[in-house]
């Protein structure tokens, strides 16, 4: 909301449904992680952009903090000891983009695509499981944003068992499809 002009922001509303959904789950006391307000802590400390200029969708960049944050809060919450793996150097580029970075920008249909933000995509290495190491088996249900966790990086294939599921509008989807 910061990038829209105050002469558009008649935001007149009290309350928003995220605003709704986090009463909710605070009210029947489901765990959850809030991903929207640990990024308005962030956004403005880190290197490069959580959202891409043209993209709809956290960048991969962001994907890469979410997995980290969820995974350890996996493994906290549970005790089991997930596939690690490192996010090394990658590369920075404002024209080769993966997945989601660009899909407005190519929604838009222009003549000449807008000037991009700088996007990052590290490297991510996975460690080799050991005798400790667990794959469980989840049910994942999100919306278009869950599909970052496949794709940029092979990240729910790697770590999660196969017989995982994602629901996606209630619909049950296996990925990778």
């Amino acid at each position: 909301p910061e990038y829209i002009p105050e002469s558009w922001n008649n935001r007149s509303y009290a309350k928003t449904n995220y605003d709704g959904y986090v009463e909710q789950l605070r009210n029947y006391s489901i765990n959850y992680i809030d991903m929207r307000q640990y990024f308005q802590q962030i956004k403005k400390k880190v290197a490069y952009p959580l959202f891409p200029k043209c993209g709809t969708h956290w960048s991969g960049y962001a994907m890469t903090l979410v997995a980290d944050t969820l995974f350890s809060y996996i493994e906290n919450k549970t005790g089991c000891k997930l596939l690690s793996y490192q996010s090394k150097p990658g590369y920075t580029t404002n024209s080769d983009f993966r997945f989601t970075d660009n899909d407005i920008g190519k929604g838009m249909n222009l003549l000449v695509d807008i000037p991009s933000w700088e996007v990052y995509f590290p490297e991510i290495v996975f460690n080799k499981p050991d005798s400790s190491t667990s794959r469980p088996h989840v049910l994942c249900i999100g919306d278009s944003f869950t599909q970052s966790f496949w794709g940029f990086y092979p990240l729910f294939d790697s770590v999660f068992g196969n017989q995982s599921q994602y629901w996606y509008y209630n619909r049950i989807i296996s990925w990778p499809d």
